[in-house]
């Protein structure tokens, strides 16, 4: 289970490089070239770790989602039976 904390680190950890991919794709939309949407070799690299950053946190949403779903199933199930549940193992 994630805790407020983890949320917290990874922010902390992860805010400037999000920022910078999130600037990237605004910079993109306007008509300037492409060689500016960065800021140099270390704004790319940042751009790269921001990027890593968001699919890190699609993955983790998603199996949380997963998770939940797959319980509400579960219990769904469970509900519908004709006797008691089934114990798990």
């Amino acid at each position: 289970m994630i805790t407020q904390q983890d949320i917290d680190a990874f922010a902390e950890q992860n805010e400037a490089d999000i920022q910078a991919a999130i600037n990237y794709v605004r910079l993109s939309k306007k008509d300037i070239p492409s060689d500016r949407w960065a800021r140099g070799v270390e704004g790319d690299k940042a751009v790269a770790r921001g990027i890593e950053a968001m699919f890190q946190m699609v993955e983790v949403t998603s199996s949380a989602f997963l998770t939940i779903w797959h319980e509400k199933m579960q219990a769904d199930k469970d509900s519908m039976s004709l006797g008691p549940p089934k114990q798990r193992q």
